[in-house]
């Protein structure tokens, strides 16, 4: 068996944040098993000296390689999004630390929205040099401790932080300009504009771009705070604190696949009654939609149901702006190979850019729909499970499979 200097460098770091750690009178739990990502659990104790229950998951990195890249006050690190995937949806807050062997320091950051900078292709973590694992840090790590397991326990998500999810796993694209969609756009302001309604239901296939268009409009919206349902937190009795805006707006993506679909709507039925100002927006495929309408059945009447027009496809004007658009500069020789492919489903040629600029031969050996369209899903999945494997999203296998049948469909 080989032990070779990167994974001694490894330990000596993870010992030297267990010294720090344990000097400053808190728990470190080392995490050898089935190294994903979080090397130990730190869990702060209380002034009685006793375990709080509350933990931050750590990863460490040793080696002068990792703090060559300096500012005057701090360190850069730079990670692949997979890690910053894999870290944001962390049950756990967690923190980056550096070990700095020749001083045998421990710098620390916490890695969330604020601090995890996109940079392209990567994303960068700004690791000052006065945070440094002891005494003085305990203040920080403890509210880091009390407040960060927070977020991962609320039903309710900002826009950001519910479409960063996708962005930085580099399997979407949300950057192409929105083609096609102003009659849906306006039929949805003209929707919050309309004090009769309190529901929204948007409908549309699998890869016709509503949750890109759900993006562009919340992005257009004031006057209102606005919220996404997130998929892998279900209403409870805590729910209804999340609501403390005066005016609410609820967006809820794949909500036939949202199993507490029932209780949100009896819960904002509740609130609406009670006097909030709150509307939602339902989003499905057609497959969905009469789910979506036994539960609305049960909790509002129809006059106060909006039906947005259903998405179709795009027509082949836009799905060649959109090719154009994403193959520039280099690859625009296949643009009509793209849209004659890809046929008018947005998510097919936006994935199917991206196996062209990875693999432009495909042209010739893929001439096919279906052939190019089954190549496309294979990449997909292929990016996609690697990431599932870095990642707590429990509806992934689902989404696989549903995705499979709207690109090969």
């Amino acid at each position: 068996m080989i032990f070779d200097d990167s994974e001694a460098k490894g330990r000596i770091g993870i010992h030297s944040v267990e010294l720090a750690v344990s000097k400053m009178g808190w728990i470190v739990r080392d995490q050898p098993v089935s190294d994903t990502g979080i090397d130990a659990h730190l869990e702060p104790v209380d002034e009685n000296h006793k375990a709080t229950g509350r933990l931050i998951g750590c990863q460490v990195k040793s080696g002068p390689s990792y703090l060559e890249e300096e500012t005057s006050c701090s360190y850069i690190y730079r990670g692949d999004m997979e890690h910053l995937a894999y870290w944001r949806g962390h049950s756990l807050p967690v923190i980056v630390v550096l070990y700095d062997e020749k001083t045998g320091q421990c710098h620390w950051q916490i890695v969330n929205d604020k601090t995890a900078i996109i940079t392209g292709k990567g994303w960068k973590l700004e690791i000052p040099k006065s945070n440094v694992l002891g005494i003085e840090a305990k203040p920080r790590l403890r509210l880091i401790a009390d407040t960060g397991w927070l977020e991962s326990a609320q039903t309710l998500t900002t826009p950001e932080k519910f479409f960063r999810r996708v962005e930085t796993n580099l399997l979407f694209g949300y950057e192409q300009r929105l083609r096609g969609r102003q009659a849906s756009l306006a039929e949805m302001h003209a929707f919050l504009e309309n004090d009769d309604a309190t529901i929204a239901v948007l409908t549309g296939r699998g890869g016709v771009g509503k949750s890109k268009l759900i993006r562009h409009w919340v992005s257009e919206i004031s006057g209102w705070t606005v919220f996404l349902k997130r998929k892998t937190v279900q209403v409870s009795s805590t729910t209804e604190q999340e609501f403390g805006a005066s005016r609410c707006l609820i967006v809820v993506d794949d909500a036939h696949r949202q199993p507490d679909i029932d209780t949100l709507l009896q819960l904002v039925r509740d609130l609406k009654g009670a006097g909030k100002t709150i509307k939602v927006l339902l989003s499905c495929r057609p497959i969905g939609l009469q789910r979506i309408d036994a539960s609305l059945s049960r909790s509002f009447d129809p006059s106060a149901v909006v039906r947005v027009k259903e998405l179709k496809k795009l027509n082949e004007t836009d799905v060649r702006a959109l090719a154009e658009e994403t193959l520039a500069p280099r690859h625009l020789q296949l643009v009509p190979y793209l849209v004659g492919v890809s046929k008018d489903t947005p998510l097919v040629t936006v994935i199917g850019v991206r196996l062209l600029k990875r693999d432009a031969v495909l042209a010739k050996d893929l001439p096919g729909v279906d052939d190019f369209r089954r190549a496309v899903f294979a990449k997909f999945l292929e990016d996609f499970e690697a990431v599932a494997q870095r990642t707590r999203e429990t509806c992934g296998h689902c989404y696989i499979s549903s995705l499979h049948f709207s690109l090969c469909s």
